[in-house]
């Protein structure tokens, strides 16, 4: 049983993963101003699952590269389960910025006031917030 007619088709889908996973994590530091999220561990996950087909791609040349081939998939599709788990936590993550920018904002305009016990939290977000905004303007 030999694997190389796979080598080609798998080493270029790995290639396009692992090139897929960089736009990512470029996107989060460059575009987004974002460093060590969420988004950014799923864009390193999504990489590594893109090398380890790619490596799987390479194990396919050789006659033994069987279980090598098994277990660089299985690896790739370990990685892409645990990139699904940090893009749902980058989804939440954004929820929660965008829900205390809109606190911030109705609490700018007089339209909220909350107990006293909030005023710890939000003294220490009200600093991110203007420290943020600094930079996203």
């Amino acid at each position: 049983m030999s694997l190389k007619p796979l080598a080609i088709p798998l080493m270029e889908s790995g290639k396009a993963l692992a090139r897929g996973g960089e736009f990512i994590v470029d996107a989060t530091s460059q575009e987004y101003q974002i460093y060590g999220g969420a988004l950014s561990a799923c864009g390193a996950s999504i990489r590594n699952a893109g090398d380890s087909i790619a490596q799987a791609a390479a194990s396919c040349r050789f006659k033994t590269g069987v279980e090598l081939v098994i277990d660089e998939l299985r690896e790739a599709g370990t990685c892409l389960v645990e990139a699904e788990g940090k893009m749902r936590q980058a989804v939440e993550e954004a929820d929660v910025v965008l829900k205390e920018e809109e606190i911030m904002k109705k609490m700018e305009r007089g339209e909220l006031i909350l107990p006293m016990e909030f005023g710890r939290y939000l003294g220490t977000f009200k600093c991110y917030y203007k420290y943020r905004n600094q930079f996203v303007s």
